[in-house]
């Protein structure tokens, strides 16, 4: 045995080369291995390397208060806007007594519907007599004829004067004059109602008159206005004087009721201060023109303004739609201009791609590094960060392992 470990030894004596060629060939296969795992290691961490960020953005928020200047034809200048002044005309007509007028009697006319169911036409003469069944008797106001098989309807008055005179409805007069044969085909109806037999009789004053006709006004501004803003609210048919303005087009505008122009046209009265009357009437025409403004063009021309305000390439605006809101500072009929001030509020956040949010800046970067860079910029509040796995300490070189997220204020 000691013999055969005496030849081994002489053997590696003999062969020194061989064993240098066997270590390298170890070193290089140790180094192979090492190299192996380490590049395992790295494609491990290339692969696995996340970075979640969370960024909160600083509360901002702007205003924009333009004021806009309406025309009534195009325009294409800035901050001005094509409205649409509307225009109506209306006639008022009513009666109205002195106010120291005294009751007196007087005779009730009214409206009768004659029938003729004889063969033959009938022509009957003014005054003649129609009875009612409770003998009130009324008189034919002018001469007419009514064809056989026809009716016509005419115009009575009663013979008497006082409201003991007045006659319900539907109420079937004969006319004494006739015939006793004739009476049951030839015969007058009333559809309506006969009633009065009193009047006021006074001494007409210049107060009378004038408060007559500002009661008048007041009414028929009220009636223009009303059919205006139901035309606008409900879209019925177009009441406007301009033919051009179709009524479908309305759908785009909104009133703004509270300014127009009031124009008297044309003021009549059949009597004058100091005549005695019982009654006096007075006709009156108007003419009233109106604003109306494109709501969603004049929101869109101050949302403009607001967004002058930042930078588009970083900022996006989340608009508080609410705080919208006009008010008319004034207005001039005769030029068709006004001016319109409007207010609108929105905060302010980064845009996704902002390029404060450049992830070629961030690669690489420790928790350190990314905090110190986001707190530079006064548009981010807070930062969070997160790497992934637990022994990744900067953030990874591949952009789509860098997760950026943006949390509303």
């Amino acid at each position: 045995m000691a013999s055969q470990n005496s030849k081994n030894k002489d053997k590696d004596k003999k062969n020194p080369n061989q064993n240098r060629t066997r270590n390298i060939y170890k070193a290089i296969a140790l180094s192979f291995i090492v190299a192996t795992l380490v590049l395992i290691l790295l494609i491990v961490n290339f692969t696995l390397a996340r970075a979640d960020i969370t960024l909160t953005p600083s509360q901002q928020n702007i205003q924009a208060e333009p004021q806009i200047t309406i025309v009534d034809s195009s325009t294409q200048q800035d901050l001005t806007l094509q409205g649409k002044f509307f225009s109506v005309t209306r006639s008022l007509e009513k009666t109205f007594f002195p106010s120291e007028a005294k009751t007196q009697p007087a005779q009730i006319t009214g409206q009768i519907t004659i029938y003729n169911n004889h063969t033959e036409d009938q022509t009957l003469i003014a005054t003649t007599r129609f009875l009612s069944p409770d003998n009130i008797l009324y008189r034919l106001e002018e001469t007419v004829t009514v064809g056989a098989g026809q009716n016509l309807t005419v115009q009575i008055s009663s013979d008497q004067t006082g409201p003991t005179n007045q006659v319900k409805a539907k109420t079937r007069f004969t006319i004494p004059g006739l015939r006793t044969n004739l009476q049951d085909k030839i015969y007058g109806v009333n559809s309506e109602a006969l009633a009065g037999g009193e009047k006021k009789l006074g001494i007409i004053s210049q107060t009378d008159i004038d408060q007559a006709k500002q009661q008048l006004e007041t009414e028929l501004n009220q009636t223009i206005m009303n059919e205006i803003e139901d035309t606008f609210n409900n879209q019925k048919r177009n009441p406007f004087e301009e033919t051009d303005q179709a009524v479908e087009n309305l759908a785009n505008y909104e009133l703004l009721s509270n300014i127009s122009q009031k124009e008297i046209l044309n003021t009549q009265t059949d009597a004058e201060a100091g005549q005695t009357s019982d009654g006096f009437k007075i006709n009156l025409e108007m003419r009233i023109t109106v604003l109306a403004i494109e709501k969603n063009q004049l929101f869109n021309l101050t949302l403009n303004q607001l967004e002058k305000q930042i930078d588009a390439n970083q900022h996006q605006l989340y608009l508080q739609r609410d705080s919208f809101n006009y008010e008319l500072e004034s207005c001039n009929f005769e030029t068709k201009t006004a001016k319109i001030k409007t207010q609108l509020q929105a905060g302010i956040t980064l845009k996704p791609d902002s390029l404060i949010l450049d992830k070629d800046k961030l690669i690489g970067l420790s928790k350190k590094g990314v905090l110190k860079y986001f707190e530079s910029y006064d548009q981010i509040d807070k930062v969070e960060i997160k790497f992934k796995p637990f022994w990744v300490f900067q953030v990874p070189r591949l952009k789509n392992h860098i997760q950026i997220n943006i949390q509303q204020p």
